[in-house]
């Protein structure tokens, strides 16, 4: 799967990334996420935290596969404890808030094996106590705070191969994307493992969707057609739902893609994204 600013490949792996935007700001976000990021490696737990300017850590947003509390208990653990302080992770944001780097850089990707940890408290209070091997952190700075989304591996998995590190290296942009985008989206919630807070209805999602489409001055038809696709709903449903024919669906959607200056759903899939993200700076900046 590559989950990235050049595609999004396979039937599957764009299932799951359509369900992440469909999932934006709900509360099935994280879950979303983490079979999002599952496509590119093994993982089990996800925890999202976000530094503020003196580098307090928040946790934000937490998942675990087959419904366990292993993240929020965790990332509750984590904070807690301030193991902040001990992790390797730390070195890097210090790194790059002297260094000023700029919102836009490339993700960080780093790993950290359990036995590496390099305080004894923190290892035994999370690494061990959750049965954990392995922890993939991507990070990246965003206005004035820091995303750091931690993708942990079960200790039975073993370590994670040189091909899934290059597969999350690829997807970390779209991954980070969305995470801050989600947050974006409301008031971050009072129980992380919520994954999200009420959110929009899906009808919500949809009519933003066409609004974002319309300021690309598509057509009213054309951006009804691709926000439809957006969110999954095939050629045939997009007919049935605006009463059209399907062979209209596609002339709407090629058309829609030749004005956008792309080719694919993947391509229009990161459009709307990087939309969205430049709208965020925009209201950032507007604010400060």
């Amino acid at each position: 799967m590559r989950l990235n600013g050049d595609a999004v490949e396979g039937e599957g792996d764009w299932a799951a990334a359509a369900a992440v935007l469909q999932a934006l700001g709900g509360a099935g976000f994280g879950a979303a996420l983490l079979q999002a990021a599952g496509r590119l490696a093994a993982v089990d737990h996800l925890s999202l935290f976000s530094f503020d300017a003196v580098l307090a850590p928040r946790l934000v947003l937490t998942a675990s596969a087959g419904g366990s509390r292993v993240a929020a208990e965790a990332g509750r653990q984590y904070q807690a404890g301030r193991f902040h302080r001990f992790d390797p992770n730390m070195g890097h944001l210090q790194a790059g808030a002297a260094a000023g780097r700029p919102a836009r850089g490339r993700p960080l990707l780093l790993r950290l094996a359990a036995e590496a940890v390099p305080d004894g408290d923190y290892r035994r209070a999370i690494y061990d106590r959750y049965d954990l091997g392995e922890r993939l952190s991507l990070l990246h700075r965003a206005q004035s705070r820091w995303l750091v989304l931690n993708l942990y591996r079960d200790r039975r998995r073993g370590p994670c191969t040189e091909a899934e590190m290059a597969r999350l290296d690829a997807g970390a942009g779209f991954l980070l994307a969305a995470a801050g985008r989600h947050l974006a989206d409301g008031p971050e919630e009072a129980d992380p493992a919520a994954g999200g807070h009420a959110g929009p209805h899906p009808a919500d999602a949809l009519a933003a969707l066409e609004r974002l489409l319309l300021a690309e001055r598509l057509s009213r038809r054309e951006a009804e057609a691709c926000a439809r696709a957006l969110i999954g709903v095939t050629n045939l449903g997009i007919a049935l739902d605006l009463g059209v024919k399907e062979s209209t669906v596609a002339t709407l959607r090629r058309r829609a893609y030749r004005k956008l200056g792309i080719s694919s759903l993947q391509e229009l899939f990161l459009l709307c994204l990087r939309r969205l993200a430049a709208a965020d700076g925009d209201q950032a900046s507007r604010s400060r």
